[in-house]
């Protein structure tokens, strides 16, 4: 019901039908957990993509609204996400850096993101 829900206001504000959708869980979330997520999304007519992490959503979220940047320098950065919830804390260490590639005769510089829970 919940799924159905969201999926009425994203059509709503986009106004267009959503089917495909990343849910972010806790780390902690077992077998049981997902799957009773899997049911409730299929119920609601929705395509489940993939599962994220919350700290590594957040880690991808922090790339994309530019607030870490390592493309400019060849140095690391390290980054500590913490998540302080209700009934448990988590931290999740991060490591941006660029990783060069060869393709061809040029070289392509990708930012690289290396997760560690």
């Amino acid at each position: 019901m919940f799924f159905r829900y969201i999926k009425a206001l994203a059509k709503n504000f986009c106004g267009v039908e959503i089917i495909d959708c990343v849910v972010t869980v806790p780390s902690f979330y077992g077998y049981k957990e997902r799957h009773s997520l899997i049911q409730a999304i299929q119920m609601s007519n929705l395509n489940l993509l993939s599962f994220v992490n919350e700290n590594v959503a957040a880690a991808v979220n922090c790339v994309t609204e530019n607030k870490i940047d390592v493309s400019n320098n060849k140095t690391t950065q390290n980054v500590l996400f913490y998540n302080v919830g209700a009934s448990y804390t988590q931290a999740t260490l991060v490591r941006f850096s660029n990783l060069v590639r060869q393709i061809g005769i040029r070289n392509e510089t990708v930012q690289y993101v290396n997760v560690n829970i």
